[in-house]
């Protein structure tokens, strides 16, 4: 269970998500000051700050973005912590268009879901970079997920169109998009003239071990267990991991190829 409310709950299972509201006025206000007394002005196109290169920077970010969020989230969520707080910005331009991907995995979804929770700190629509679902594709068993085998070719987008319905979130400030990380999503460039800042927090059940799937091939994933400071000590991709590796596993990664979404049935 995720939601704490059934027809939340519902909808979750069915659809891969749930649009709720979340935080307010002053809350937006309290994330958009953090932003701009951390930001470093020195991004272009699509930039998240998980994928910075300080240390440091991650740590606040996460810190400030789960302080106020996590009050929030509780009041929807069964028993979720906070796993990682970021702000995913686009820059004005059409270098910030993000084709349909997939995040990685933060846990075993063998039995269980993560949550990611999409806040923007001003309205967002079509014109500059509000997020986009397949809906329903969560349901497809993409479950092993590696970081860098997120992305699609043109051929498998086509193929996903025939496949789920495309559904738009043009959201209000402090509007919020819970999504199930399976959930297949992109969005389109930000053609404003202003940056679009979201505030995004991952969320894993409490109980839960979380994981991180390390790109060892083409065709290799190793997986290891984290912990809380995994993603401030860690920069995402980065070849050299002091961590246990769980039971010396090593998974064959789910990534949107066309011969794979060919040979699975949609649920």
């Amino acid at each position: 269970i995720t939601f704490k409310n059934k027809l939340l709950q519902k909808s979750f299972d069915e659809n891969g998500y749930v649009v709720a509201p979340l935080l307010q006025s002053n809350q937006l206000t309290a994330l958009e000051k953090v932003y701009k007394r951390l930001d470093t002005g020195n991004s272009s196109g699509f930039h998240a700050s998980i994928l910075h290169n300080s240390a440091e920077y991650r740590r606040n970010v996460h810190g400030q973005v789960s302080e106020l969020m996590i009050g929030a989230a509780d009041g929807y969520l069964d028993n979720y912590r906070a796993l990682s707080g970021q702000f995913v910005v686009k820059e004005p331009g059409k270098r910030s268009f993000l084709p349909h991907h997939l995040d990685w995995s933060f846990i075993d979804e063998t039995n269980q879901s993560s949550v990611a929770i999409w806040c923007p700190l001003k309205d967002v629509n079509h014109e500059n970079g509000n997020l986009t679902v397949l809906e329903g594709s969560h349901n497809i068993g993409l479950t092993k997920r590696g970081f860098g085998y997120t992305h699609t070719e043109r051929k498998v987008q086509d193929f996903l169109s025939q496949r789920f319905k495309e559904v738009a979130f043009p959201l209000k400030a402090g509007e919020s998009l819970f999504y199930d990380h399976r959930l297949i999503h992109g969005s389109p460039p930000n053609l404003s003239s202003l940056t679009r800042v979201v505030s995004l927090l991952i969320l894993i059940p409490t109980e839960a071990q979380s994981l991180y799937y390390h790109r060892k091939s083409e065709k290799e994933l190793e997986v290891y267990k984290t912990d809380e400071e995994f993603y401030f000590r860690y920069k995402m991709g980065e070849p050299k991991l002091r961590l246990k590796k769980l039971a010396e596993k090593t998974v064959t990664p789910n990534y949107i190829s066309l011969e794979q979404l060919s040979s699975l049935k949609k649920n």
